[in-house]
């Protein structure tokens, strides 16, 4: 996590020098303070510093009044999905505020870490968390998940604070002792359901929340210059056809050669998946059951769609080979196990 630490006064400013010898930041300090050669001195105001440095970082310590805080980045806020982790500080270090993206930017955890390096009291307000109930949206972020309807975690996280049950459907084994106020999916249609599936076809309730699982891998080969709208389009009808959800798409991969295939690497962007290549002796080693004498003619490999996603998986081929016109597309999976408590399945 890149941190950004931000402080207005002199006070704030040896606050946050202190905390920079133990916390991996960068400083922005309104006033210059001896000792400080590492911080940045700004001279404008703090909306104009936040509106530059912005995009790059991932969470900022605000030493100031919680209303600076507030409007200097309500302009900039696009939904808590990309929101930026905002914990809030008093310039004497009495209390720390998770002011903003408590869960998905992990908010919470880093002001549990910087009252426990500091001695601050920490003050988080997310109804979950201090009803000691599951947050989903942090199960998510934990256990590698898409969440495909964000605007249904209300009523799964209002139904849990309330005390009423929601239930969940799995296709994935969960370690750990499931938590109260969850029970397994009987059938019908409850009012709050929870469905962890990398399947488009999965049992609905009145209120459903998605959690897709990172764990397809998507094999592309293609002709040199191929049309990037031909290539999206393919996708999307291969997908469509699959019955898998886009949102499980964890990387996209093809053989080395297609490293700087514009159109791969426009499809990757677009759908903020990493790309990776492998070279020809890789890709010989992988077993498939639909190889090409043409394909191994051109490439020297035998396929390249359902060899490197199975590669990149280290798991089983779900389609093979699916051709298009100059287009060859393959799906693989992952073995998955989720945890209730991630910590505790990274200790067994």
């Amino acid at each position: 996590m890149k941190i950004a630490l931000c402080a207005l006064t002199k006070n704030g400013a040896a606050l946050a020098c202190s905390m920079a010898k133990s916390l991996e930041v960068d400083c922005y300090l309104k006033h210059p303070l001896r000792g400080a050669a590492m911080a940045t001195v700004f001279d404008g105001s703090l909306k104009d510093l936040i509106e530059k440095v912005y995009g790059q970082y991932d969470a900022f310590v605000m030493i100031m009044a919680c209303g600076i805080a507030v409007r200097a980045f309500a302009p900039l806020l696009r939904g808590k999905e990309r929101d930026p982790a905002v914990v809030v500080m008093d310039e004497k270090g009495q209390y720390a505020i998770s002011l903003l993206s408590g869960h998905l930017g992990g908010a919470n955890a880093l002001t549990e870490k910087i009252a426990a390096l500091t001695g601050a009291a920490p003050v988080i307000t997310t109804a979950t968390d201090i009803n000691k109930k599951i947050a989903f949206d942090l199960f998510a972020k934990e256990n590698d998940c898409a969440i495909e309807n964000l605007g249904a975690l209300k009523y799964i996280s209002g139904a849990l604070v309330n005390g009423e049950e929601v239930e969940i459907y799995s296709d994935f084994p969960i370690a750990g002792e499931r938590p109260m106020g969850v029970k397994p999916y009987q059938e019908g249609r409850p009012e709050n359901l929870v469905v962890i599936s990398d399947k488009e076809s999965t049992p609905r309730g009145e209120h459903t929340l998605y959690l897709r699982p990172r764990c397809l891998y998507l094999g592309c080969g293609c002709k040199k210059h191929t049309d990037p709208a031909k290539l999206r389009a393919a996708v999307a009808d291969f997908l469509k056809q699959s019955t898998y959800s886009e949102h499980s798409l964890k990387a996209l991969c093809s053989i080395d050669l297609k490293k700087e295939e514009s159109c791969l690497l426009a499809l990757a962007a677009e759908r903020e998946l990493p790309f990776y290549t492998f070279g020809s002796e890789e890709l010989n080693a992988v077993a498939v059951e639909n190889g090409s004498a043409f394909v191994e003619k051109v490439t020297g490999v035998k396929s390249v769609a359902e060899a490197a996603a199975k590669r990149l998986a280290a798991g089983e081929t779900l389609i093979g080979k699916t051709v298009y016109d100059g287009i060859t597309l393959s799906l693989a999976k992952r073995e998955v196990t989720l945890a209730w408590n991630p910590t505790e399945k990274n200790h067994e």
